[in-house]
């Protein structure tokens, strides 16, 4: 696994072409805590713990591109011009605890980080990544003052 979390893209680049099944657009809009709402529980989409009826969590809502040119047609969307994704999917939730740490990662700056990802494994990596930067920067002032 690379460091996802160290990751700066530049999403201009990013080209994606009608029928694309790699793409899946999430929606970041502002994100807070609310109660899982369905009766059935359901899993995290990060650490596939189960969520409970009213267990608080993070909604992710989510968009594709349509994969055919008949899909493209029945939503009214031209095959060639589109540029976001259009067609809604099913909404994923992240349970407390990751949703936690996605929020955290995202606001300090990564915003690389999905909410498919293993939220405790990019808290590792991050902790991994700045206790070097830590280590170094501390080696350096201590090299500093005996000089």
């Amino acid at each position: 696994m690379g460091l996802s979390c160290s990751c700066s893209c530049d999403w201009d680049e990013y080209e994606s072409e009608p029928g694309d099944k790699e793409f899946d657009g999430w929606s970041f809009q502002v994100l807070d805590f609310e109660p899982f709402p369905e009766l059935r529980r359901k899993r995290c989409i990060s650490c596939r713990e189960l969520i409970d009826w009213a267990d608080p969590c993070l909604k992710f809502k989510r968009h594709r591109h349509p994969y055919t040119e008949i899909e493209a047609n029945i939503n009214g969307v031209d095959w060639e011009s589109f540029e976001e994704p259009i067609i809604g999917c099913p909404p994923v939730y992240q349970c407390e605890r990751c949703g936690e740490i996605f929020l955290n990662l995202w606001s300090i700056g990564f915003e690389c980080v999905y909410p498919s990802e293993d939220m405790n494994e990019l808290l590792a990596e991050y902790k991994v990544i700045h206790k070097e930067k830590l280590m170094s920067r501390t080696a350096e002032l201590l090299k500093e003052k005996t000089c």
